[in-house]
């Protein structure tokens, strides 16, 4: 029969095997979709992506991935693209709308250890449950995040990295300036008074001393501590602060 039907002996015994065991219905089309997936995801991983989600609704794959690895070591843990897809199968994963452009921040200084630089940055505002709104101001450690963002880590936490600093905080030193003209006082509202002229500097300075040299002919710098803020025109009244007072300094020029 196979070689009147042009068939394989292989293909003949395929079909008549199936007649032995359905009957006609063994004849009927089967499904090419494999029985069995190399890498499918078994279901109680997949549940427990689901329910990772549920308890920490605003995390994404890679910080569930993470913490699947934590909690069960001897598994073996899926991609964070599977982890993704899972997500994303039932609904779970929030689309993102058109890129809005975002204002450029002062760049900062590379840190190589806890401690060697800290930040200072308001987070916006949030209501809190007797409907006053919150204001938070963090002071974050530059290379481990603590205390409050977790990213840039390798999926650490922040308390993992950082180490409290070995040298004690002793307040701010009172800032002094010997290379300067003269030092002048902050008022209370961000000014100060040079030769009767009151000059808008900022009210985040208010009762700090800060330095004046004359840097030109009715040119006044003006720095705070090691950093040069801006410059004042006598003439004009006008101070025109610097783009980036934590870059380079600016060098007085001294006569030969």
């Amino acid at each position: 029969m196979c070689r009147e039907y042009g068939i394989s002996k292989k293909t003949g015994y395929k079909f008549w095997n199936r007649y032995q065991q359905s009957g006609v219905k063994g004849f009927a089309d089967r499904s090419r979709r494999q029985s069995r997936y190399a890498n499918q995801l078994p279901v109680q991983v997949e549940h427990t992506i689901l329910r990772l989600k549920q308890e920490k609704s605003y995390w994404g794959a890679p910080k569930i991935r993470e913490l699947i690895l934590r909690k069960y070591p001897d598994i073996k843990p899926p991609a964070k693209s599977t982890v993704h897809a899972v997500l994303d199968r039932h609904g779970l994963v929030a689309r993102r709308g058109r890129r809005r452009e975002k204002a450029t921040g002062t760049p900062l200084s590379v840190s190589r250890q806890p401690n060697d630089l800290w930040s200072a940055d308001f987070k916006g505002e949030f209501v809190l449950g007797d409907q006053r709104y919150c204001y938070p101001l963090t002071i974050t450690d530059q290379l481990s995040l603590y205390i409050l963002a977790c990213a840039a880590l390798g999926m650490k936490c922040p308390a993992e990295i950082y180490k409290p600093s070995a040298r004690p905080y002793r307040g701010m030193i009172e800032p002094e300036y010997p290379f300067h003209d003269r030092t002048v006082l902050v008022t209370h509202c961000g000014r100060i008074c040079v030769k009767k002229t009151k000059i808008n500097l900022s009210q985040s300075l208010a009762g700090q001393p800060v330095g004046l040299k004359e840097v030109g002919d009715g040119i006044l710098l003006v720095s705070f501590m090691d950093y040069d803020l801006g410059y004042f025109d006598l003439e004009g009244k006008r101070f025109e602060p610097i783009g980036n007072p934590f870059g380079l300094k600016v060098l007085p020029v001294y006569p030969v």
